[in-house]
């Protein structure tokens, strides 16, 4: 195409295409109004960008687990953090009475400085309805016991204690256990988890509050907190056995939101990172410093925000470009729906990608969740047929390109030009430079098809960092270059 248009060029003053050498278009890089995103983050149910650092939630929600911190710098191949990640700590609980309320959003920094702003176009807010859970259980859990190994703890009632907690489509076992460093994984407060999301799917308020009352009255979570605090084995018995017949009597008439809301989303993902992922997270630092495979991830709440601001459908295609242990291709997938793939280069984080993805489809098809269908490569995007075929169909392109060198950034750029009209790239460095223009002396730069739009995140959206930053929204816009031609 740009070879065509560069001997268009040349073909003589006359030329339709000819311009004064000193004729250019403005390629602008805009800014978002704060207030404006904000509002309509709240209008697609949830699309906070408020993330969890170390010994925090991930929400302002009671659906909340801290993650814990062990990797400390961005990388080419991440979405979300060994460090800011997992486990379940036992710190102290908010009444759940919001439980799957929409997540607050953090309000980005620089307010509505730029008239531009207005002009980012504005995706459609996702509607949910409440449908029937999806049959499923089939598939194998990995146990939360198999968390606790080799990690310091004591156990409840004076020795090893199992209890099997009915989820909608399969038995699930949980030890009585209490870790000594509240960073490690706590199996008793992800089990309180389970009690809320499975609230949360009953049709109606009488039944949610027989499980989870939101006005701190006698319910099966209050009970099973009493019993563990009070060391009583026999309530804790008959509260589990209570859960476990509503569960079952009332199989039939749960429900769940389509999509599913965030949180319940973040949840799932936090209990499958959980178990495949944090046991090696402290590997991942093992990457070569300041080089294109340097470690780092998006946290969740931030990338939910993404989802939103870039209009994510069950209909769409997600691409994440350097997709580590496959957080947000597998986030995408379930919080949206949508077609999801993800593609990264180092052996290690694609292993884990691997693990993490089976669990979390066997976690899913035990909540009666539907996901999108999810491609993992363990290979180099660069020169890659496959990603080139997902390319030409894909909605959004995330790229944490934090610590990519010129050279590859240059790559992604003539990998951008089998986009599809109208498609979104998400960056952390700008592929276009401020000030960029089109002329006679760039026309064939990619460059030119590529309408940017700057934006911050808040802060602790970011492994490698708990302060906020900046990100950009790509837009694929050829018309400025016909118009120039």
């Amino acid at each position: 195409m740009f070879a065509k248009l560069s001997e268009r060029l040349k073909a003589g003053k006359n030329h339709p295409s000819r311009r004064n050498a000193t004729s250019t278009i403005k390629v602008t890089v805009q800014r978002e109004s704060n207030h404006a995103s904000g509002d309509r983050d709240n209008k697609r149910g949830g699309g906070g960008d408020k993330a969890p650092s170390s010994g925090t939630s991930r929400e302002s929600t009671p659906l909340k687990r801290a993650r814990s911190e062990d990797a400390s710098s961005p990388r080419r191949s991440a979405s979300q953090s060994p460090a800011k990640r997992p486990s379940r700590k036992n710190s102290p609980r908010k009444t759940p009475s919001n439980a799957l309320s929409a997540m607050t959003n953090h309000r980005i920094r620089g307010s509505a400085e730029n008239s531009e702003a207005s002009r980012f176009p504005t995706p459609e807010p996702l509607t949910r309805r409440l449908v029937p859970l999806i049959e499923g259980g089939d598939l194998e859990l990995v146990s939360a016991a198999e968390c606790i190994k080799d990690v310091p703890g004591e156990w409840s009632f004076g020795g090893p204690l199992h209890v099997s907690v009915q989820l909608p489509n399969k038995l699930e076992s949980y030890p009585i256990w209490h870790p000594k460093s509240s960073g490690d994984f706590a199996p008793l407060a992800e089990l309180r988890t389970v009690m809320e999301i499975a609230a949360s799917m009953f049709p109606n308020m009488e039944l949610q509050s027989r499980i989870n009352d939101p006005l701190g009255g006698d319910c099966i979570a209050r009970r099973f907190a009493k019993a563990i605090k009070k060391d009583d084995q026999e309530l804790l018995n008959t509260t589990i056995d209570e859960f476990n017949k509503l569960i079952t009597g009332y199989r039939a008439d749960l429900r769940r939101f389509d999509p599913i809301k965030p949180e319940m989303a973040h949840e799932i993902l936090t209990m499958a990172y959980c178990r495949t992922v944090s046991p090696k997270a402290s590997q991942l630092r093992d990457y070569k410093s300041f080089s294109n495979n340097v470690y780092g991830e998006l946290l969740p709440g931030f990338c939910t925000k993404i989802f939103n601001q870039t209009g994510l459908t069950k209909d769409s295609v997600f691409v994440d470009l350097g997709s580590g242990v496959g957080n947000v291709t597998l986030q995408a997938a379930l919080e949206i729906g949508c077609e999801s793939w993800g593609c990264e280069i180092m052996p290690l984080a694609s292993e884990l990608a691997s693990l993490q993805k089976t669990e979390v489809e066997a976690r899913a098809s035990a909540w009666g969740l539907p996901s999108g269908e999810i491609t993992l490569l363990s290979e180099d995007f660069v020169n890659n047929a496959r990603i080139q075929g997902a390319l030409r169909r894909a909605s959004v392109v995330l790229v944490n390109n934090y610590a990519f060198d010129g050279e590859l950034n240059n790559q992604l750029l003539q990998m951008f030009l089998d986009l599809p009209e109208g498609a979104k790239i998400v960056s952390l460095k700008s592929f276009v430079p401020p000030g960029h223009t089109i002329s006679a002396h760039n026309i064939e730069s990619p460059m030119n098809i590529l309408k940017v739009y700057h934006r911050e995140f808040g802060h602790d959206s970011v492994n490698w960092t708990p302060a906020a930053g900046d990100y950009y929204i790509a837009v694929v816009d050829r018309s400025r270059l016909a118009a120039y031609i």
